[in-house]
């Protein structure tokens, strides 16, 4: 099968690349790499941080954007996800850098190359109480621009008309809803990584979640990678939400795919006996001793052609390290404390990756650790599962069919009760994922040349980059 080049609109980094922090020839490199992965189009997106780091991040990106070569994936836009959003679902972020949400803060920040703004609907333009209200609630308090003594969970405070929202829009930026509990997301064109950090499903009130799944004209990001989303939840978005409304997105963290490239550099370490990682079949990092005198270099194990995390890429090699063409990843090392966990620090936290999730120490996922390819894998094997879960019901594509959405998921008016047979699910699935991978192109009205060539088991077999 065929589809376009894959764009993804939320990830934080990869290749031990964070963007918060990443250099012009991080950002080029990890623009080349990913590449390799189908990707052909990026918005490299930036968590919360002070003013000044989210200007010199900026600048890189923006930088890097204009040096680019043919071999590399496009960088779109800047995806600005953080400091504008609610402390109430502040996920990993760091409240210390929040601001509130008007116009005359994002102008602190402000550039043409910002194309995507994740904020909180609730908060903008939120009036500040009198004093007196403010002392006695001890729930909101704003000074010099901030937000201060976060405590949101029952005090109503007064809005003001989405004033920064317009702004955003007028100036042609996709405004989403994240990292939020309001269910108004009027002037806002998508939610991101639904489900998660937002306001979930709820039988009375409003929700952002709710909201977003019965508004077909908003878009939604989700992280479908089986760690921030069950399978029934997925489920209930392909059940209600118009195919051509669902981005996928990865939202991953710079740990993904480092494994790679630091088992090329074992050999900086000091240790007589060297923490090396090996990149399993599932994409797991494992760590062993490596021993100078064997040269004891784990062997790469085979990857399955199907099953859940599976990957496309071949287990990582193990060479010497080469300054003048890699990256210095020795921020991610094995922790001491456990030889199978990776830590490395991210958005002011110290993140520790065993292998599957990457979370805080109190348990915060900090992001995915999954490329997009994988994940469009794992939904191809859920959409195909023979054990029933997503099975189609008395052999027809009826409205509430989890998994062949028009075809994959809620069907279109007018398709009720279409009749397949076993040999015609194949080319309903085909469609609904090129379908997926489409929608960031009408998103964004962007179009990018090449391609993506796939086998019978979603793996990657040739990428064409015209």
């Amino acid at each position: 099968m065929k589809t376009k080049l894959l764009i993804e609109q939320h990830f934080h980094g990869c290749f031990g690349i964070d963007f918060n922090k990443a250099s012009v020839d991080d950002i080029l490199y990890l623009s080349k790499e990913i590449l390799k992965y189908g990707i052909g189009g990026i918005f490299p997106t930036i968590v919360t941080d002070s003013v000044e780091n989210t200007k010199r991040a900026i600048k890189n990106i923006k930088e890097a954007s204009q040096k680019q070569t043919s071999d590399m994936a496009k960088i779109l836009g800047i995806h600005l996800e953080g400091i504008f959003i609610n402390p109430e679902k502040k996920g990993i972020h760091n409240p210390k850098h929040f601001l509130a949400p008007t116009i005359e803060n994002y102008k602190l920040i402000e550039d043409d190359f910002i194309k995507i703004v994740t904020l909180a609907p609730e908060m903008c333009e939120a009036k500040q109480l009198s004093s007196q209200a403010a002392k006695e609630s001890g729930k909101l308090k704003v000074e010099s621009g901030k937000l201060d003594n976060f405590q949101f969970s029952t005090f109503n405070f007064q809005l003001d008309t989405s004033n920064l929202i317009n702004y955003l829009t007028s100036q042609g930026i996709k405004v989403q809803a994240g990292h939020c509990t309001g269910g108004d997301l009027t002037g806002c064109s998508g939610v991101t990584h639904l489900f998660n950090a937002m306001s979930g499903i709820t039988h009375r009130g409003k929700s952002t979640a709710l909201s977003a799944l019965i508004n077909d004209d908003i878009y939604t990001e989700i992280i479908a990678d089986g760690v921030h989303v069950s399978d029934d939840a997925l489920k209930l978005l392909f059940k209600t939400k118009p195919l051509d409304k669902i981005i996928l997105i990865s939202d991953c963290l710079p740990c993904t795919k480092a494994a790679k490239q630091l088992s090329s550099q074992a050999a900086k370490l000091d240790n007589s006996e060297i923490l090396q990682i090996q990149q399993t079949d599932k994409n797991l990092s494992t760590f062993q001793p490596f021993n100078h005198s064997t040269n004891n270099y784990p062997s790469p194990q085979p990857s399955p052609s199907r099953g859940e995390g599976a990957c496309h890429d071949s287990p990582s090699t193990f060479q010497p390290f080469n300054p003048s063409t890699e990256k210095d990843l020795s921020p991610y090392r094995p922790v001491s404390l456990s030889p199978s966990i990776m830590q490395f620090t991210f958005a002011d936290e110290t993140i520790y990756y065993d292998g599957k999730k990457a979370t805080s120490k109190e348990g915060t996922l900090a992001g995915s650790t999954t490329l997009l390819p994988d994940i469009i894998k794992r939904l191809a094997i859920l959409f195909e599962d023979k054990s029933g879960k997503w099975k189609v019901e008395n052999g027809k594509l009826e409205q509430s069919a989890p998994t062949l959405p028009s075809p994959v998921g809620r069907v279109s008016e007018g398709q009720e009760g279409v009749e397949l047979s076993e040999t015609s699910l194949l080319p309903y699935l085909h469609t609904s994922i090129k379908q997926l991978v489409t929608n960031p192109y009408t998103y964004h009205n962007i179009d990018l040349k090449g391609s993506i060539e796939w086998d019978e088991d979603w793996n990657i077999i040739k990428i064409n980059n015209l």
